[in-house]
């Protein structure tokens, strides 16, 4: 490297190069006094719309771009009011072209003959494609995880279930996907309806430039609570009445239906009657309970009618006297009406809802509560945190900052309920939604 640098061929390469350096800039300098002095100038007009002239009906065009920069120049007045009226087009003419691909300069209209006029770019690459039109099926995707506990999707009816996609060729032909997203509320457990936009997406799920006919579709999604068919089985529980030999006893129906989450059913085989020898005096039908099992919420039907043939001893049977009787009333109604209880339901998310689109909402506090309800025992041991939506309403929410929401509560009518949290502090931000 020493040995190069102390060569007179490299002093002589600086040299030149210098020079060059120095040339220019004194050209440049020069031309520069010389429009100047004869009143010439160069201005730069950005952003400058380009229209496309093609069959649109039939031809789709590619790789125009929509505005350009344009630098003009002449005479400063010229140059001035043609930055100021911006009346001239820059046109792409592709009339006369044949499909494929080819380079095309910008051409311009109503533009002074005095002006010299240069854009970037002036050349560009186009490609021509026949327009085509094609039918999709539109598929809707949804996270079930944002199906409520004990709840899952039965069917998704999209309607219409097909869309007519225009585009170019090569663009119909890289179709992957047709779909349509589902937003819902983490928790749901009814059945909706909504407008959902179709979008369609290649095979890496980039969004594709097509024109899709209808752009919006209708989504019915329909939820059940998970459930299984289960045989009965009678069992005996209390004594029976002295002077009373049961014969048979059979039940009216060989099977009900229990409902829980999918976990807790595959564990059950059957369910339970408990016949109460007790309330069994002479032959006929009655009615008994069917046990709801641990980790279910509900069975249908509640009760199952029991066919009871007995034989009776009159002698041995003991006769009832008034107090009984009266006893074996109060008792009756009491069972009919049943003693109010509670139960405490923990750990219910709080949801927000009705909030604009643009914002969106942090909870401060606190993000759960405890729900105490109060009812008749038999109605409350079918209740459990599924049946209960705990949410505020932001729809009265158009600033960003902390706001205090009262907790409303959505549940059942024939219960009481008392919430533990009476209000939830949520901070509100502006999103990024145009």
């Amino acid at each position: 490297m020493d040995k190069f640098m102390d060569s007179p061929w490299f002093l002589r390469l600086t040299a030149l190069v210098l020079a060059l350096i120095l040339f220019f800039s004194v050209q440049a300098e020069q031309e520069k006094k010389m429009r100047s002095a004869s009143g010439e100038t160069i201005d730069v007009i950005r952003d400058v719309p380009v229209e496309v002239f093609y069959d649109q009906q039939n031809l789709v065009v590619t790789g125009v771009p929509e505005t350009i920069d344009v630098e003009i120049e002449g005479p400063q007045n010229i140059v001035q009011s043609t930055r100021l009226s911006k009346d001239f087009t820059a046109l792409v003419d592709l009339t006369n072209l044949p499909l494929g691909e080819h380079y095309v300069m910008i051409q311009y209209e109503n533009i002074s003959d005095k002006l010299s006029v240069r854009s970037d770019p002036s050349r560009i690459k186009v490609k021509i494609e026949e327009m085509i039109t094609a039918t999709f099926s539109v598929e809707a995707e949804l996270n079930e995880q944002s199906i409520g506990e004990e709840h899952y999707v039965s069917t998704i009816d999209v309607n219409p279930k097909q869309v007519q996609v225009t585009g170019a060729k090569s663009i119909i032909e890289s179709i992957e996907y047709v779909k349509v997203s589902i937003d819902v509320e983490k928790g749901v457990t009814k059945s909706f309806e909504q407008k959902a936009r179709v979008r369609v997406l290649d095979k890496d799920l980039n969004k594709l430039d097509v024109s899709i006919e209808p752009q919006e579709v209708s989504v019915q999604v329909e939820i059940e609570q998970f459930s299984k068919s289960l045989p009965l089985k009678m069992t005996q529980v209390g004594e029976a009445v002295p002077g009373v030999m049961i014969r048979s006893m059979t039940l009216d129906a060989a099977s009900a239906t229990v409902f829980g989450s999918k976990k807790d059913l595959e564990r059950l085989n059957e369910l339970l009657v408990e016949v109460d020898l007790s309330k069994v005096k002479n032959s006929g039908a009655v009615k008994m309970p069917i046990r709801i099992p641990e980790g279910a919420s509900r069975v249908d039907p509640e009760t199952v009618q029991v066919n009871v043939q007995v034989d009776v001893n009159e002698t041995i049977m003991e006769p009832e006297t008034n107090e009984e009787v009266e006893a074996e009333v109060e008792s009756d109604v009491e069972s009919d009406k049943e003693q109010e209880t509670s139960k405490k339901l923990s750990q219910l998310p709080v949801q927000i809802e009705g909030l604009d689109e643009h914002y969106e909402a942090n909870v401060i506090s606190p993000s759960t509560a405890t729900l105490t309800i109060t009812g008749q025992k038999s109605k409350l041991d079918r209740l459990n945190n599924s049946n209960f939506k705990l949410y505020v309403d932001a729809s009265s929410i158009h600033r960003v900052g902390q706001s205090r929401l009262p907790v409303q509560v959505q549940g059942p009518n024939d219960v009481k309920w008392a919430l533990d949290v009476q209000e939830l502090m949520i901070t509100v931000e502006e999103t990024n939604v145009s």
